[in-house]
């Protein structure tokens, strides 16, 4: 008997729904597993301008959208210090995209898989997969429903990561954030507040410890907050981490004057992972399933709807021609924007990196430029000297356990005059 779809996807977050849609674009019949009933509750509302043309790519246009508010930069202050530099994506190289966009998860997600499902995937919601079985010619795919027939299978699962948990290739990332609490507010309509909703920026606020914490504007004067500890440092209660952030945070006061909290505490710990061996000949690994690094600088989305994108470009063909995968050449691709952020990620984790970097007075424009490049989310391109010197550190990876290195102190004039091309401070 013939295979019922030639792709088969595991979940219908961004990455799968982008996939789906790019995929039945490309002619070939597509069908997506959900657990979940959308439209769902999920973190991760800021988007980053490097996902942006892959939406409209697809077709998805999320000006004007009720659950989209335009997003023209970055806001990073600290609470040690009490300074702020603001990153307008704007100021980035040439060609990156000049804004993006925070969205209500919930709606935003239902509104891709909506879409995806307009140009001809089909999506079945609350089927949960819970095993397959990878033949020469084909995968069998098991869940609550029953059993499909596919011929390829994309593992695109988020944080069940089911394919690295079936391989045993799951690898937790040491040394990043490790645990997540966060709530939303309503009534958000302070002076204060009217600043950031203005731009639609997000705050990225340091606090001590190398922790950091996220207020992110939404629609309907609403704001995310939420704040991440270290791994390696002491986890309080969720009560406890949101009234301390409050406590320590001038400027967050400033902005919940008169809101209320509208959503329960909710928090993720040790998130951070990655599949060490992300494909077999008819299955693969995608988005959060693939790999997730760190929520401080917003890629989640941005690696998820890329990598996807370029997955169905490469995996074309071979669904064509009904061969094996052959993605060796795709994910050493892939890698460069996720070892860009890792690099990243790590230093900012260093006592003092992220001080000395964001927030170093006089920082030339060439340097502004190529810093806002990254945090755009545009790490595929070989024009970025910033990245290019981030990559061609030859410090040793931390993406395994087995990966440890002494934390640096940095000074600020060292930063400069490794970020100006006159040093090798990275």
């Amino acid at each position: 008997m013939s295979p019922r779809c030639d792709v088969a996807i595991i979940g219908a977050g961004p990455a799968g729904s982008v996939a789906a849609g790019f995929l039945v674009r490309a002619g070939f019949r597509v069908e997506v597993f959900e657990k979940e009933t959308f439209p769902r509750f999920h973190i991760g509302e800021s988007l980053i301008p490097r996902a942006v043309p892959v939406l409209l790519e697809l077709g998805l246009d999320l000006e004007g959208l009720p659950f989209a508010l335009k997003k023209e930069g970055a806001l990073f202050a600290s609470e040690v210090t009490q300074r702020e530099f603001r990153f307008d994506f704007s100021h980035a190289l040439p060609n990156c995209f000049p804004h993006a966009y925070q969205v209500e998860r919930a709606l935003f997600d239902q509104a891709l898989a909506e879409h995806s499902a307009r140009l001809g995937a089909t999506f079945h919601f609350g089927h949960s997969v819970s095993r397959w079985e990878e033949r020469a010619d084909r995968v069998t795919v098991f869940g609550n429903w029953g059993q499909t027939e596919c011929r390829y299978l994309v593992d695109a699962s988020g944080q069940q990561t089911l394919m690295s948990k079936a391989q045993g290739s799951k690898e937790l990332i040491r040394g990043l954030g490790r645990s997540g609490t966060f709530t939303h507010f309503r009534n958000v309509a302070s002076p204060a507040a009217r600043q950031i909703f203005r731009r639609g920026d997000i705050i990225i606020f340091l606090t001590k410890n190398q922790s950091w914490g996220w207020a992110i504007p939404l629609t309907g004067d609403r704001l995310s907050l939420g704040i991440v500890t270290k791994d390696g440092e002491a986890v309080v209660p969720a009560e406890d981490a949101i009234r301390g952030y409050l406590r320590a945070s001038p400027l967050l006061q400033s902005i919940l004057v008169g809101a209320t909290q509208s959503a329960p505490l909710r928090r993720i710990a040790n998130y951070g992972h990655y599949n060490r061996a992300p494909n077999t000949s008819r299955v693969t690994s995608l988005g959060d399933a693939r790999g997730f690094l760190d929520p401080i600088f917003s890629s989640g989305i941005t690696l998820a709807v890329f990598t996807a994108q370029a997955l169905a470009r490469r995996i074309a063909p071979t669904v064509t021609d009904d061969r094996p995968f052959d993605l060796e050449s795709y994910h050493a691709e892939m890698q460069r924007g996720y070892q860009t952020f890792e690099r990243i990620i790590d230093r900012f984790y260093r006592p003092g990196w992220a001080h000395h970097t964001f927030f170093m007075e006089d920082k030339p424009d060439d340097m502004v430029r190529q810093m806002t490049t990254i945090l755009a989310g545009d790490v595929w391109r070989h024009d970025n000297p910033f990245q290019n010197k981030l990559l061609a550190n030859r410090h040793t990876s931390v993406w395994f356990e087995d990966a440890p290195e002494a934390e640096a102190e940095f000074s600020e004039a060292n930063t400069r005059t490794a970020l100006s091309g006159n040093g090798a401070a990275f």
